[in-house]
């Protein structure tokens, strides 16, 4: 195959990310950033951005070692370091930081002493940035219909947070690339989720021949590694 799940998911983030946050504005440093920075390289913290008090109604979550923290105003997004490269956020210094922060409109861009990078944009950037992701997960399955990878695919449909697709296939047994499609949609509904800061569980997989209409295969993520497909 062309492209890797890992890769195109990869180069998902990176261009939404980078063309859904560039509204323009200017870079808000608060006074906690580096206490900030140190405290999210293990986990999300309780922040406070410009005295605004963010303990009501927080919620955190960890999911594939991103930390995402949503206050009332503000949208902590901390990816570890073994991810930023990967990301597109392996940046060499603060300054760097600082500048590509300036460019998205964002409020700041932390770069931790052990590499993770930690993202802080208002609530309105991070719901366009997660429009913006969804429009380009998308668009990346409406490629697979019918494309060289997966000639037998006619249609893929999923649900409004990306847990659970449903593939329509000519195929009466799955291919190899049909088969291996399915990492494509564990990453995407795993992304998705990571960055909006609501852990999935699993992301459910059904594979359906077009002229029957009967489920040939199911998926799930949680079984992955056990051997089972349903």
């Amino acid at each position: 195959m062309r492209k890797t799940a890992l890769f195109i998911a990869t180069a998902l983030l990176t261009a939404t990310l980078t063309a859904c946050s560039g509204n323009g504005g200017t870079s808000a440093t608060t006074s906690n950033t580096a206490s900030n920075a140190e405290q999210q390289t293990a986990t999300a913290s309780t922040a406070k951005d410009d005295g605004e008090d963010q303990n009501a109604g927080q919620a955190s979550t960890t999911e594939g070692g991103i930390d995402v923290d949503k206050g009332l105003l503000n949208v902590e997004i901390t990816i570890p370091a073994e991810a930023a490269e990967y990301y597109g956020f392996n940046f060499e210094s603060q300054e760097e930081a600082d500048a590509y922060a300036k460019e998205q409109g964002f409020k700041s861009a932390t770069l931790g002493d052990d590499g993770s990078v930690t993202i802080v944009m208002s609530k309105s950037q991070h719901e366009k940035t997660m429009e913006g992701l969804s429009k380009t997960i998308d668009e990346a399955l409406q490629e697979m219909i019918g494309s060289e990878d997966y000639p037998n695919i006619t249609a893929v449909e999923h649900n409004d947070n990306y847990t659970s697709f449903t593939v329509t296939t000519k195929s009466e047994e799955l291919g190899f690339n049909e088969s291996f499609s399915v990492l494509s949609f564990y990453i995407y509904g795993g992304m998705y989720n990571s960055f909006n800061g609501t852990p999935a569980d699993n992301i459910h997989v059904d594979f359906i021949n077009e002229a029957s209409g009967e489920v040939i295969d199911t998926f799930d993520s949680e079984n992955m590694g056990d051997g089972s497909t349903d």
